[in-house]
């Protein structure tokens, strides 16, 4: 039963490696797309070389090759001229696994046990793989710490799973990274739906998906009216600094459920809360906001805004509608 299971694995893969490549296409995660191309051209090596003659190349280049794709340079687009040198590099490999994946000499030597590293619980197929692989992981570790890309750590783990528990059945290439990699892109899919990317905070979707079934409630509207001057006088990544520290800032001082709008709004849900309670703590956010200064860098801004107490509190919809219309009245 588990040999029919793994004989299933190599297809299973090629399968969610095509998937993961669409969607990383599709929602322009191009160092994504890269990895995964990089991972169908290893792949692509069994079809000139014995099974047991890719994997032993594989098991070397491609944790090399995997971390060096992290590190490279990302683009907005799969073809810029950055790309350059990542179609080039794949094209080259191509030509050295030509040459060294039917290599006698070349075999011999990486199959050499120096270690003896094997044990009844794994057995990598190389030691020199094994050491390959150790040093990638580290240095995508030190990544993770670096810019909180875990799912690059993960993804590389299962890329070489098959490799680190060798098992000499005569399999083609399987790895988990193309499954660690969708479940990334569904997430950031998911964030992108009901997520500002700026803020980070939830959306008006995400509104109106809480909103289903709520009913003791108080709305308010917070208005930021001269992030827009902020850019231009001081910049705009001081101004991208301002809002999602602003934002910071409504989470942590109103302990309620804060949203954003597509402009420059956000949105407030406290609930089940008393008038007294909403109306003492807006206060104290308007106190507060008149004396803060934002800092970032050699720069510093003072963030102007506008609260709106809705007076409906039934429908999430209608409060939202009655409180932008009491700002534009008063703007009046």
């Amino acid at each position: 039963m588990s040999l029919v299971l793994l004989s299933f694995l190599p297809s299973f893969s090629l399968v969610l490696e095509f998937l993961a490549l669409f969607l990383a296409y599709f929602f322009k995660q191009n160092k994504i797309f890269f990895l995964l191309l990089l991972i169908l051209c290893a792949r692509a090596l069994s079809l000139i070389a014995s099974e047991y003659q890719a994997h032993l190349f594989i098991s070397v280049f491609l944790p090399f090759s995997f971390v060096l794709f992290v590190f490279l340079q990302d683009s907005k687009l799969v073809f810029e001229r950055t790309n350059l040198v990542k179609f080039v590099y794949l094209v080259f490999m191509g030509f050295v696994a030509l040459i060294l994946s039917t290599s006698t000499n070349f075999n011999a030597s990486i199959t050499s046990e120096i270690f003896g590293l094997s044990t009844q619980f794994f057995k990598p197929i190389s030691e020199l793989s094994f050491f390959v692989f150790w040093v990638g992981f580290v240095f995508l570790l030190f990544s993770y710490f670096k810019n909180n890309d875990f799912h690059f750590l993960l993804a590389y783990i299962g890329l070489s799973v098959q490799f680190l528990f060798y098992n000499n059945v005569d399999l083609g290439y399987y790895e988990f990274a193309s499954l660690v990699l969708i479940g990334f892109l569904v997430y950031k899919a998911y964030k992108i739906a009901f997520f500002d990317t700026l803020t980070n905070l939830p959306n008006l979707k995400a509104l109106r998906r809480y909103a289903q079934g709520l009913e003791n409630f108080h709305l308010v509207l917070v208005e930021v009216k001269n992030i827009n001057e902020i850019d231009r006088q001081k910049s705009s990544k001081m101004g991208e600094f301002v809002m999602h520290e602003f934002a910071r800032i409504l989470k942590k001082a109103l302990h309620a459920r804060v949203f954003k709008d597509d402009k420059d709004y956000f949105i407030v849900v406290f609930e089940n809360e008393n008038m007294a309670f909403v109306q003492s703590k807006l206060q104290m956010l308007e106190n507060f906001m008149q004396k803060y200064s934002f800092e970032f860098k050699d720069q510093n801004a003072k963030l102007e805004i506008k609260l709106c107490l809705s007076s409906k509190n039934e429908n999430i919809e209608e409060s939202l509608k009655q409180a932008k219309l009491e700002l534009r009245r008063q703007k009046d």
